[in-house]
């Protein structure tokens, strides 16, 4: 249908006046309409067309429309009257736009940026939310299962001695699997990103985990040996034979034990570098730990070791007497207990060696063949003197020593107090026994008369210079009395067979510092105290 300018300004007559108004600055496209022959409709979407392509002013120069897009035909040319045209109020354009297409709305999306602070003002300070700490990762818990329910039903059919035999064997069979998962994540989750992250030398590293990467091998080798012997209904019938075979590489355990000591005291004086302490605290919160700091698991091989003899003995007690195990597991158990007590004497050596390493001498006097002679600890612990200050009170297999605790270079030491005394010299007085004598020595000296339950003295009979100690109960108080006691009479009936001191750590009993911090070792010997009276002076 082919409109001239005329008929245009009639189609457009029933509109409202205001559209009407800004139609009528568009009427040069009038000729472009009669070229084109357009009708009604393309008239109304042309005229929509050329309001869109108006000049606005915007606000912000960063503000995007939409409906600010040229979607019109392109024109051949742009005529001047179109940049000069100016923009009617939204209002207006609005209801012209609602007539010429009722039927479809078109929603307006603005893309903005950030707005840019004025010249010389200032950008309002964000606040920023505090650091929360995350929650705890969920722990890889290890779920331990009966022998009786890895196996099926009809294989229960055992008696019930039988079954306990297989849930012994079972156990130990589990235990070698625990060992060598915990042994790998070691290196795993320890040793190689501590050596990436460079946070020690690689000889700190190594006097830390020491042969640990060496023992996963032969684990791994005892774990497939007795998969081997499983039968097709789960049950184990022998182990004697390759538990015989087997035992001789523990001896490996000598060389790693010995070394826990020093790795024990190098990882804490590690642990105060911020860095080292972070990433440990890290690994602790990781699912992977289960909750278990790295000496934990430094520490899992020694007590996988003197757990063997428990689990023989629980298999041995529950194998039948005409069984060929029987009397292997008897000779197992004894071989597997020998090397245990190698194993505590060369740590007691070790013991012994790194308490010498961290004696401070204050003076040249307190320096004493008998410390470097000594070859074990075989107590020491916490004790206070008359005034109340804590000591750090070691007995070696030759001589007393008391000393006090001090740290230098974030490193623990021992101050020697006063001389060490030798036990070829040192007597021993029980105070409790001159608590209800008058005129004795202890009721003019000593003060604390509430703590004399608890109270003994040690002096040494070439000089006289005794120490008032007292333990924190009466308990700790025995132990002490029955150690010194035990070691001053071997000591003595050493020298009545004229034997050189070299020779007194060879004839001794050693036995593993305790956990205690108290009383760290004792004398496995028939405690025989004599209580000595004090001569009035």
């Amino acid at each position: 249908m082919k409109l001239g300018r005329k008929s245009t300004m009639e189609s457009l007559a029933g509109t409202d006046l205001d559209i009407f108004e800004s139609i009528v600055q568009s009427l040069h496209l009038v000729d472009r309409v009669e070229e084109e022959e357009m009708d009604e409709h393309d008239i109304h979407m042309l005229a929509l067309a050329a309001l869109r392509k108006r000049k606005r002013k915007d606000v912000d120069e960063d503000s995007m429309s939409v409906h600010s897009l040229n979607i019109a035909p392109h024109s051949q040319h742009e005529l001047p009257s179109e940049k000069k045209s100016k923009r009617r109020s939204m209002a207006k354009m609005s209801s012209f736009v609602n007539m010429l297409s009722p039927a479809t709305t078109k929603r307006t999306f603005s893309f903005k940026a950030p707005s840019t602070p004025a010249a010389g003002g200032h950008t309002p300070q964000r606040q920023i939310t505090p650091y929360k700490k995350p929650k705890p990762a969920s722990i890889d818990r290890r779920t331990s299962k009966l022998w009786s329910d890895t196996v099926d039903q009809a294989a229960l059919s055992f008696s019930s001695n039988e079954i306990k035999r297989q849930e012994a064997i079972h156990e130990l069979v589990q235990g070698e699997v625990d060992l060598i998962e915990d042994l790998r994540s070691v290196h795993k989750h320890y040793y190689y990103p501590m050596k990436k992250l460079k946070l020690m030398t690689e000889k700190e590293l190594d006097s830390i985990f020491g042969i640990v990467e060496r023992l996963v091998p032969f684990h791994e080798d005892l774990l497939s040996n007795l998969k081997a012997l499983r039968k097709a209904d789960g049950t184990i019938d022998g182990i004697g034979e390759t538990l015989s075979k087997w035992v001789p590489n523990l001896r490996h355990y000598e060389t790693y034990c010995a070394n826990q000591v020093f790795a024990k005291g190098l990882l804490d004086t590690k642990k105060t570098d911020k860095k080292v302490d972070d990433f440990l605290t890290r690994c602790l919160e990781s699912p992977f730990s289960r909750k278990l700091d790295l000496w934990n698991f430094l520490d899992l091989p020694r007590s996988r070791l003197v757990k063997y003899p428990i689990l023989l003995k629980q298999i041995y007690k529950y194998t039948e007497d005409n069984h060929p195990d029987k009397e292997a597991i008897t000779e197992l158990i004894e071989r597997v207990e020998a090397v245990i007590k190698d194993v505590d004497v060369k740590m007691g050596e070790s013991v012994c060696k790194y308490t010498i390493q961290s004696l401070q001498y204050l003076y040249d006097t307190q320096k004493s063949l008998h410390i470097e002679q000594s070859k074990s600890v075989l107590c020491s612990g916490q004790l206070k003197n008359d005034r109340g200050t804590k000591l750090h009170v070691v007995l070696f297999d030759k001589v007393m020593v008391v000393t006090r605790t001090a740290t230098r270079n974030n490193k623990l030491s021992y101050q020697i107090v006063k001389d060490p005394i030798p036990l070829s010299e040192l007597e021993l007085i029980d105070l409790s026994e001159t608590e209800n004598k008058k005129g004795s020595f202890k009721s003019k000296v000593l003060r604390h008369t509430s703590h004399d339950k608890c109270a003994f003295r040690v002096f040494s009979r070439a000089n006289g210079h005794p120490h008032t100690l007292y333990a924190r109960d009466e308990h700790d108080k025995r132990q002490w009395l029955s150690c010194i006691q035990n070691a001053v009479s071997q000591s003595a009936s050493l020298m009545d067979k004229t034997q050189p001191i070299e020779s007194v750590a060879d004839n001794s009993e050693t036995i593993l510092p305790d956990s205690s911090n108290n009383v760290e070792t004792c004398l496995e010997i028939e405690p025989t105290i004599t209580r000595k009276q004090e001569t009035v002076v």
